[in-house]
């Protein structure tokens, strides 16, 4: 080797770093941890997006500028960065919702560098965030020196998460987002007064009474299926039984499922805030027997959580199905599962009356002529099996009729006979064209699978 000539091996950094270029969190602990990058280590963990607005809250709770120099939590931020084409740059952040009605900014790509005293020293450890699907990858890079102290940072994010998880007794989307129910009340539910107990004392019993059933090792598996045509009361009663149970809510629909990767998580979620209610709303969209040619991933998977190895402790499952004859047999006949099974059939006269006449009283309507148009009008409906849906459409119709005659006088409307009995018209118009319809399934077989629930055997 000629004399002066540079060692081979201080090149291997340099071209390494040329072919494979270090993150910024690595960059950035090159800088602030003093030894050798070969002698870095990674300590990882992945937070699944529902659970990022606690974890990023705990992360400013434990480590956050106003926590230096306090010996409650012993970590500090010193610094937040961001990749910025390759070198650090500022961090990103976003709005997360921490309530109901209150929302925060929070560290969305980026990273932080923690500093704790150790052995009457200061060290550091450097924190990245980065979003991958459905999930926060968080990484702290140190030394194995510094494994117990990346540990306890974990343990200490979990504590406070424990300690203060906004999400109990809330109602909430499987993705963290918080339900708007302001907008419900009881009084508006009209339903036969037998089904309007059924439905919360069931469910209020489960709830309750799931520290007893734990107690004399009863299993607390049950749940309950709410079957129905379309428009006969049974997302309004859940919006109702979400508002008023004492207890977390998890609202999931089919458009959840669509993003979901499975139930696990919104298991997972709710066992974290239990007591909780888990509504799997329009269960027939993954839910058809099996014997039909159908198998869904989501049916397995459910049953799997139904019965599995983690127990569903303090968490109740309730099914919503508009076609409920068709629901697999696992679901419907599987005593422990479903045991409870509420029927939401389309409302008698009174109910329907009840319906009319409270949907008009809500509005800035007044109701001119024959007072017993809106009777016969409900009468008529309840008839031709009409559902709580089609009656509101009358209320909702007669009103635009009255504004295309001219009846809207400033902030008051009023309607009248004639008014009701043509959208009742129309209504009753459209519930034959419906009728049409599911004569013709029924004669192609799609509607004889068994019947819900006293006609199947």
């Amino acid at each position: 080797m000629e004399t002066g000539a540079l060692d081979p091996k201080a090149w291997q950094p340099v071209l390494h770093d040329s072919f494979h270029p270090p993150s910024v969190h690595r960059l950035v602990a090159r800088e602030v941890i003093p030894v050798s990058p070969d002698l870095h280590r990674s300590f990882n963990v992945s937070v699944p997006d529902w659970r990022w607005p606690l974890w990023a809250s705990a992360l400013d709770a434990v480590a956050g500028e106003a926590t230096k120099g306090k010996a409650k939590s012993g970590w500090w931020t010193e610094k937040l960065f961001g990749d910025d084409w390759g070198r650090p740059g500022p961090p990103e952040f976003g709005m997360i919702q921490v309530g109901p009605k209150k929302s925060r900014s929070a560290i969305m790509d980026g990273g932080a560098v923690i500093a704790y005293e150790r052995g009457g020293e200061k060290s550091r450890l450097v924190l990245s965030v980065h979003p991958v699907m459905m999930a926060h990858r968080i990484s702290l890079v140190g030394t194995d020196a510094q494994r117990e102290d990346a540990e306890r940072f974990f343990r200490d994010i979990d504590g406070w998460i424990a300690a203060n998880n906004f999400f109990k007794g809330q109602k909430i989307d499987p993705f963290g987002e918080f339900l708007e129910l302001d907008d419900v009340d009881e009084a508006d539910l009209v339903l036969p007064a037998a089904l309007k107990e059924d439905l919360f004392r069931n469910v209020a019993q489960m709830i309750e009474r799931a520290p007893e059933y734990a107690r004399f090792g009863i299993p607390a598996k049950r749940g309950i299926i709410m079957a129905g045509p379309p428009g006969c009361g049974k997302t309004l009663s859940m919006r109702v039984l979400a508002k008023r149970l004492p207890c977390s809510f998890i609202w999931v629909t089919p458009r959840h499922l669509e993003k979901l990767n499975g139930l696990s998580h919104v298991y997972d979620f709710a066992r974290e805030i239990a007591p909780s209610v888990v509504l799997l709303e329009d269960a027939d969209a993954f839910g058809i027997d099996r014997r039909l040619g159908q198998f869904s991933p989501v049916l397995g998977e459910l049953l799997g959580i139904l019965d599995g190895v983690v127990a569903n402790k303090g968490v109740v499952t309730i099914l919503s199905s508009n076609f409920a004859e068709v629901l697999d047999s696992a679901l419907t006949r599987r005593p422990g599962r479903f045991d409870v099974k509420l029927n939401f059939n389309p409302p008698a006269g009174p109910e329907a009356f009840e319906m009319l006449r409270r949907t008009i009283e809500r509005r800035k309507v007044v109701l001119s002529g024959d007072p017993e148009s809106l009777r016969k009008a409900a009468f008529a409906l309840a008839e031709q099996g009409a559902s709580g849906a089609h009656v509101v459409e009358v209320a909702n119709y007669a009103s635009m009729l009255a504004v295309e005659r001219g009846r809207g006088k400033g902030v008051r409307l009023t309607l009248d006979r004639q008014d009701i009995e043509d959208a009742t018209k129309r209504v009753l118009a459209s519930l034959g064209a419906e009728a049409d319809t599911e004569k013709a399934l029924a004669t192609e077989g799609v509607l004889k699978w068994g019947g819900w629930p006293a006609e199947r055997r």
